[in-house]
């Protein structure tokens, strides 16, 4: 284990000069932030996608139509049966006169279902749309303080790392390479950190 913390301000006056075991160490140190940033860009690029969509989104409107025209065609068919029927019956005076009545009665019927039916429909839909626009709502309050927690978070941690932009060579700055870097200090093919990166670079 090394004997002073890998700060910073030791890493930079040292780095050329660090044993194994600490440059080992910076390895993993900054394999884990880079990893970190980089799951933070991925975050914050999926949450203001979301925050994008959500602002284009629009409540649906319903009509009450769209629920009632099914029982114009209940209404349209029954009168055009016992219309039928009625014509068929002609030898049967009262069975006639019934189902005659029967085209007037059903369609009427079914209009005063249906538009009872369909405005009942229609403010049970409202409310739902209503009610998913709320939860979008308080998702997008929640995801904009999540973004700025992230923006900030990030900044910094761009801001740390970028102490060590003048060791790390650009295409070294993920967690893969540090771990590619790692493994030439514990295989004796780089001896300091320095060296590793001067190799994989």
């Amino acid at each position: 284990m090394p004997q002073t913390p890998l700060t910073a301000d030791y890493v930079l006056n040292n780095y050329s000069s660090m044993s194994k075991t600490e440059s080992i160490e910076l390895c993993d140190m900054l394999g884990t932030k880079y990893y970190s940033l980089a799951k933070m860009q991925s975050e914050i690029d999926s949450i203001s996608n979301s925050l994008r969509n959500d602002a284009l989104y629009q409540p649906k409107r319903y009509s009450a139509f769209r629920f009632f025209w099914p029982y114009l065609i209940y209404g349209a068919v029954s009168f055009s049966i016992c219309y039928i029927l009625a014509l068929l019956s002609y030898s049967s005076f009262p069975l006639m006169c019934f189902l005659l009545i029967g085209c007037f009665v059903l369609p009427i019927v079914f209009v005063i279902v249906g538009g009872v039916r369909a405005r009942i429909l229609r403010a049970q839909c409202t409310r739902d749309a209503e009610n998913n626009a709320y939860r979008r709502r308080v998702k997008m309050d929640e995801d904009r303080e999540r973004l700025d927690d992230l923006i900030s978070s990030e900044k910094k941690m761009r801001a740390e790392l970028a102490l060590y932009d003048s060791i790390v060579p650009e295409n070294m700055r993920n967690k893969s390479r540090m771990g590619y870097a790692r493994k030439m200090l514990e295989t004796d093919k780089a001896k300091t950190f320095e060296e590793a990166m001067h190799l994989i670079h």
